[in-house]
């Protein structure tokens, strides 16, 4: 029975990895498999076809930007507001980077549901009625076949069930339950019950949204002129001109506060690359360093290249930030695990050649390897069964061809098409390789039989790259061959 399960399971993964599976009004039940190619051809021909015929619009936007001011809600718009402004810049910039003060606790209520009433109150952005759908959605997710109930409409590589719930709604209605969530959020604290007078709540789904447009509407009070950016996530805000005059209007307004919307700043996590007159207590001002770090990202403030921040891991333990399996299946959830981190770490910030210098695509890919190769030692200190070296050097080679297929799809469809392509699997699979023997060479007792495998793997590497424009000696002299002093510091 068991061996039955798994083995629809493995060809459920093996149509969805060739095949795009569905099913048709007409022939009820039956499953169609197309060609992905195939069926991305029909899809594009029948979008273009209700475009001819006026039956869909295109939405530019799913939230108009000037609703939220300069909130950026993940790294991949980041990515493209920052890759815009930088590839215009040429002079020196001025940044400020700033950390509003309990962001969602200082929120005044009344002046947010103004705010957002003002909002609902113009029909280009708010329209009079709305349909809520909800559906069932079947999707696997790391090889495990999960069912969700669901709301949201950017969903892709799942399977629709026909389980469909709608309903209809007034702009009234919704501004009524805006009202309640804002004004009425009740918080239980053992057997007594506590109503919010100040602030929102930070955990509802559309907390970050309604803070968005309350300091949005704030950020209105220092408009931003051409040469100049603004981004924040939330309670992270950084400011870029080249205007130094401005760059100080901007920081003496931060300083000061906002009392008409109760902001105020963290002074001790400010920081700027220029030196300021007054209000300088607490204030770091960035005078040994290229880099700043924002959000995770790290920003070089004079070529604007962007780097992988580490700094997250610093602070606490490595082991801390991860989980662990310890059945027999321990080593497919390993490689599982190791997969999934190196491709939510291969975004376009990082790999993107036209924002960042080939040398630094390299360090950074290194850099996502070389932290997966820390996890690595991690992973098999917690096998139930010490796995043999054969395996673990194959998950690596494999981690190798991995992430070289992430990297490929991301540059030639989130970046500059296939001709941005720089960087061969070879390259990719020299990067991993030494990535992982510079890390398990400081385990070698443990690890000894994986580094030899990894070592013959290097040496056949070394004799087909010898003739790419980027050989083996080049890559070892961009990396080195000891951990970088970041990696040093990762506990």
């Amino acid at each position: 029975m068991l061996n039955s399960v798994q083995s629809g399971k493995e060809s459920v993964k093996l149509a969805t990895t060739f095949f795009y599976v569905t099913d048709t009004t007409q022939h009820v039940n039956r499953l169609f498999y197309y060609r992905k190619r195939t069926w991305q051809w029909l899809h594009v021909k029948a979008l273009t076809d209700l475009k001819k015929r006026n039956i869909i619009k295109l939405i530019t936007e799913k939230i108009h930007p000037h609703i939220v001011g300069a909130a950026k809600f993940g790294q991949d718009e980041v990515y493209r507001t920052w890759k815009s402004f930088a590839v215009k810049q040429r002079h020196p910039l001025y940044f400020v980077k700033t950390d509003i003060s309990s962001c969602y606790d200082e929120i005044l209520q009344q002046k947010l549901f103004c705010i957002v009433k003002n909002i609902f109150n113009n029909p280009e952005i708010v329209e009079d009625d709305f349909i809520i759908r909800r559906y069932v959605k079947i999707v696997n997710e790391g090889g495990v076949i999960k069912r969700k109930f669901n709301e949201e409409d950017n969903s892709h590589n799942i399977v629709f069930v026909d389980q469909v719930v709608t309903q209809q709604e007034t702009r009234e209605w919704l501004l009524k339950q805006l009202h309640c969530h804002i004004f009425h959020n009740i918080i239980k604290i053992g057997k007594t019950y506590y109503k919010q007078t100040k602030g929102i709540s930070q955990g509802s789904v559309i907390s970050t949204l309604l803070c968005n447009m309350y300091y949005g509407e704030m950020e209105r009070q220092f408009p931003i002129c051409e040469g100049e950016v603004m981004m924040r996530i939330v309670d992270d805000a950084l400011f870029v001109t080249p205007s130094k005059e401005r760059a100080f209007n901007y920081y003496h307004k931060m300083i000061n506060g906002i009392p008409d919307f109760n902001f105020s700043i963290n002074k001790s996590k400010v920081q700027t690359n220029f030196n300021v007159s007054e209000f300088t207590e607490g204030i770091t001002i960035l005078e040994n360093t290229e880099w700043l770090s924002w959000c995770g990202i790290l920003l070089n403030m004079r070529t604007l290249e962007t780097s992988l921040n580490l700094s997250f891991y610093f602070s606490s333990f490595l082991v801390d930030s991860m989980t662990f399996d310890t059945s027999y299946k321990a080593g497919v959830t390993m490689k599982r695990k190791l997969f999934r981190s190196i491709r939510l770490k291969c975004h376009p910030l990082y790999i993107d050649s036209q924002l960042n210098s080939l040398n630094i695509v390299i360090v950074n890919i290194y850099k996502i390897l070389l932290l997966s190769a820390f996890k690595f030692t991690q992973y098999t200190k917690h096998l139930a069964k010490k796995e043999n070296h054969y395996f673990l050097e194959g998950v690596i080679t494999e981690l190798g061809h991995y992430f070289y297929s992430v990297y490929n799809s991301a540059v030639k469809h989130k970046i500059h098409g296939k001709n941005g392509v720089i960087l061969s699997p070879g390259h990719i699979q020299w990067l991993c390789i030494h990535a992982y023997i510079v890390k398990l060479n400081q385990h070698r007792s443990l690890y000894k039989p994986v580094v030899s495998c990894l070592q013959k793997c290097k040496v056949q590497l070394n004799k087909q790259m010898k003739e790419n424009f980027l050989s083996p000696e080049h890559l070892k002299d961009i990396c080195g061959c000891e951990l970088p002093k970041e990696f040093l510091r990762i506990r």
